[in-house]
C-alpha cells in the first residue's frame, strides 16, 4: 500500500519533524510511505498513492487527489471549509454552533465601519494565530486590512476573557485530548506564539457537546477544534484541519503520528 504524507513548502518548513515522524509511522506499519511536497495541484507526481494524508491545507490539491480516486485525510470538503474561517462559521451556524459575532468586510466598506471598538480583524485563512489583529480604531482597521492583503477579511467582536483558549484534538469522532492555552502578554494564546499549556481534564460538558455536533458534521481524521471564552463560557473559534501537534509531544505521551497512522489504516482495511 502506497501512502503520501503531503505538505506544501511553507508548511513543511515549519513542520519538518512531524512530517518525518508521519512518514516513519506509516512505514513502521508496513506501507510504502513517502513525503510529497506540492504547492499546487499541478505539482503532484503522476504516480498516485492509495492513501494521502494532506497536511498542505490546500483544497485544490485535495480535490485533485479525490478526483483521481485517492483515499484522503482530511477530505477535500473539510479542507475547503475549515481553512476558511468565514465558511466555517456559516457552516456551523447551520448546526446551531455560534461563534463571537462577526462579519465579512471589504476594502470599500472600511470607511463605513464605525465600531464598536476594540475589535478583532482576522484573515479568512490564517493559521497559528497569524493574521489576527487587535483593532482600536478605524486607522488600525485599515492598516491591518492592508497587511492581510486579501479582498475580504473577518471583523469580529472580541471575547471577554483574553489570552485564553481551549484546543480539543479529535481523531475521527473521538476526543483525543484537550489542552488549555494561556498568554499573559497578549490576546492570542497560541503555543507557537509563546503561550503556556496545560491539559484540560475534565473537559467542560458544554465543550464536549459542541465537539460532538461538529464531528457529526465533518468526517475528520486528525483535527483541532478551538474554543475561546466569553464571560467564562466556551465559544467556538475555529477548526484546524492540518492541526499542529507540538503541544501533544511537549506535554503528553501521545504520539500523534502513530495514532493517526493507526486510524487511517484501520479505516482503509
Amino acid at each position: 500500500m502506497n501512502v503520501w504524507v503531503l505538505y506544501n513548502n511553507v508548511r513543511l518548513a515549519a513542520n519538518r519533524w512531524f512530517a518525518a515522524r508521519l512518514v516513519s509511522a506509516f512505514s513502521e506499519r508496513g506501507t510504502d510511505a513517502r513525503l510529497v511536497v506540492a504547492d499546487t495541484a499541478d505539482d503532484l507526481p503522476c504516480d498516485l498513492p492509495d492513501i494521502a494524508v494532506n497536511r498542505s491545507a490546500d483544497a485544490g490539491i485535495a480535490a485533485r487527489l479525490e478526483e483521481r480516486g485517492v483515499r484522503l485525510w482530511n477530505n477535500a470538503e473539510i479542507t475547503r471549509i475549515c481553512n476558511d474561517k468565514y465558511l466555517t462559521y456559516r457552516e456551523l451556524e447551520e448546526a446551531g454552533i455560534r461563534s463571537m459575532p462577526n462579519r465579512l468586510v471589504t476594502a470599500e466598506e472600511l470607511d463605513a465601519v464605525s465600531g464598536p471598538f476594540p475589535a478583532v480583524l482576522k484573515s479568512r485563512g490564517g493559521h497559528g494565530g497569524t493574521e489576527v489583529f487587535w483593532i482600536h480604531d478605524q486607522y488600525e482597521l485599515k492598516e491591518a486590512f492592508s497587511t492581510i492583503g486579501q479582498p475580504t477579511a473577518l471583523l469580529q467582536e472580541p471575547a471577554s476573557d483574553l489570552g485564553k483558549d481551549l484546543r480539543v484534538y479529535v481523531l475521527g469522532s473521538e476526543i483525543l485530548i484537550a489542552m488549555l492555552r494561556r498568554s499573559e502578554t497578549g490576546f492570542r494564546s497560541n503555543f507557537c506564539l509563546g503561550g503556556t499549556v496545560e491539559r484540560c481534564d475534565p473537559i467542560p460538558p458544554e465543550v464536549t457537546r459542541q465537539v460532538r455536533r461538529i464531528t457529526d458534521r465533518f468526517g475528520f481524521g486528525l483535527a483541532g477544534i478551538d474554543f475561546i471564552f466569553n464571560h467564562g463560557r466556551p465559544v467556538f473559534n475555529e477548526i484546524e484541519d492540518a492541526v499542529g501537534t507540538r503541544m501533544l509531544y511537549a506535554y503528553t505521551d501521545i504520539d500523534a503520528a502513530a495514532v493517526y497512522a493507526d486510524f487511517v489504516l484501520k479505516r482503509v482495511s
